[in-house]
């Protein structure tokens, strides 16, 4: 006795009509994912700075307005808040870069006293897992892990560019150790050695202070100092907060671009995958009429039919799925693990999100193209031009 309308007999019958649909859904996913991750990896590289300026606000102080004030009444004034721990005003930064899939991102380079390595180290959420500190007076420098990676360094070789032209660390240093770096990358070295190295290099020349927030009033004292910078022109201020505007409104143009190119690529491939189940619905028309003239109806037709629409997607989803995985395992091992980045993955909620427009979209157009034309079917009319 005949099977009515037996699950995924047609595709095991023309495979050669299925792997198309399987490959087109697969490498929608892949292109889909692989900008998500993108994008996703954009972000946890700025949240890092977010990490580090939620320890330490940063205010770059220029020429004050009020001739009469000099830079030790205004660092008076800002530790008089209440909402101020403390202010680092002796200290100097440089930047180094690390090389990434979307180009070059700086890292911070602090030269600090001494005396306030441990207390840095421990709010930045560091430890030292090769090596020692910088000692006093000395141009020893200690780096994160992924820094040393991405420059293929290791501890007791020398960086700057007076080894390296195209290093933008100024100068000649010793790396001494690294440290760990799950929230926050960077490095420091000794205020002393930088102070004496700056007087024979002018350009080097900062005005610069951190500010450590009191815990809890973190917010209250960001808008205490807009309020300062707001009256004095020659203030800069990063903080988290406004950091993190800065960001939202550089990279919001990427994910509204992203959302753009997940809606067009999820309507054309729709599109490319309903007109081929539109091609098996028509050779699958005899099927169909037959079981709809011995008794079956066209609801349970319907249902069987749909849901062998539903398998094969959802089959071409999860392979597309496992396809990307694999990429990005291939790309971890010979480039973003070797070079002290991220790992790329798919086993994150927003990237699984962008990823599923492409079988909404498909079975949504197909099933709707599918239900379409059995309902207007006559199986009588059809089995006529079978025979």
């Amino acid at each position: 006795m005949l099977k009515p309308l037996s699950i995924w007999a047609y595709y095991l019958n023309n495979k050669s009509k299925i792997i198309p649909v399987v490959i087109i859904i697969t490498l929608s996913v892949f292109a889909l994912i692989t900008g998500s991750t993108l994008l996703n990896f954009v972000n946890k590289e700025t949240n890092k700075f977010i990490e580090y300026y939620k320890q330490y606000y940063s205010l770059q102080v220029g020429s004050l307005s009020d001739p009469d004030t000099t830079k030790v009444d205004l660092y008076n004034e800002i530790q008089s808040y209440s909402q101020t721990d403390k202010i680092v005003t002796n200290f100097y930064r440089q930047k180094t870069y690390v090389l990434t899939p979307l180009g070059e991102t700086p890292r911070f380079v602090d030269f600090i006293e001494s005396s306030f390595y441990k207390e840095y180290s421990n709010q930045m959420g560091w430890e030292i897992i090769e090596g020692r500190m910088p000692r006093e007076n000395t141009n020893e420098i200690i780096l994160s892990k992924n820094i040393l990676l991405n420059k293929g360094l290791s501890v007791g070789d020398e960086i700057g560019s007076f080894v390296d032209k195209d290093e933008s660390l100024y100068g000649q240093f010793k790396i001494v150790g690294s440290l760990s770096d799950k929230y926050v990358s960077g490095g420091f070295g000794n205020l002393t050695y930088m102070q004496q190295f700056s007087q024979q290099n002018p350009d080097l020349a900062q005005d610069l202070i951190l500010i450590q927030p009191v815990k809890g009033k973190e917010y209250e004292l960001h808008q205490r100092l807009v309020k300062l910078v707001e009256t004095e022109p020659g203030l800069v201020l990063w903080t988290q907060y406004n950091y993190a505007d800065f960001l939202a409104q550089n990279y919001s143009i990427y994910n509204q671009i992203k959302v753009v190119i997940t809606l067009v690529v999820s309507i054309v491939i729709a599109l490319s995958v309903g007109l081929l189940q539109i091609i098996f619905f028509s050779q699958r028309m005899r099927e169909f009429g037959l079981l709809s003239a011995i008794g079956y109806g066209k609801l349970y037709i319907i249902k069987k039919s749909n849901f062998e629409l539903f398998g094969m997607t959802l089959v071409a989803w999860i392979t597309g799925l496992i396809f990307t995985q694999l990429i990005f395992n291939m790309l971890n091992e010979t480039i973003m693990e070797a070079k002290g980045l991220d790992v790329l993955t798919i086993f994150d909620l927003d990237t699984m999100i962008y990823s599923l427009p492409i079988p909404l979209a498909v079975v949504s157009f197909s099933m709707l193209t599918m239900v379409w034309n059995l309902l207007k079917m006559d199986s009588i009319q059809v089995i006529e031009k079978r025979l």
